[in-house]
């Protein structure tokens, strides 16, 4: 049992002496790379420019993905891979958002034009395709 008259004392089983205090050495739980670290110097209602930031973060790991995919380990390649789909998944929601809050519910939506530019591709495929076909 801790004497309560010395304070910061354990009990014997726990004892002070030859215990490292903190995290170990080398240990990078805590290390920052920036990834969802906004600038200091923005701000924080700049939704456009956050989306930039953004924007310009995704870019710079899909080139780094890119350069070095031969050479990244398994695990590694993961984890890197895994933060671009969370990074993406992240800077749809801030537009959308963007939208919803600029009150801009115009026709000329970028989801919206990229889906009926592909369904007309689709469907232009599948009618030269029944062309070819012969009954």
């Amino acid at each position: 049992m801790a004497d309560p008259d010395l304070p910061g004392q354990r009990c014997k089983k726990h004892p002070l002496e030859g215990k490292a205090k903190g995290a170990p050495k080398g240990n990078k739980n805590a290390e920052k790379h920036g990834a969802y670290s906004a600038d200091p110097e923005r701000d924080p209602a700049d939704l456009g420019g956050r989306i930039d930031d953004l924007a310009a973060k995704i870019e710079r790991l899909s080139r780094y993905i890119d350069d070095h995919f031969d050479e990244l380990e398994p695990n590694t390649l993961k984890g890197l891979l895994a933060q671009y789909g969370q990074l993406n998944s992240r800077l749809g929601r801030l537009k959308r958002d963007q939208k919803t809050l600029s009150g801009d519910n115009g026709e000329d939506d970028e989801i919206a034009r990229v889906m009926d530019e592909a369904l007309s591709r689709l469907w232009a495929e599948w009618d030269a395709e029944a062309d070819g076909v012969s009954g």
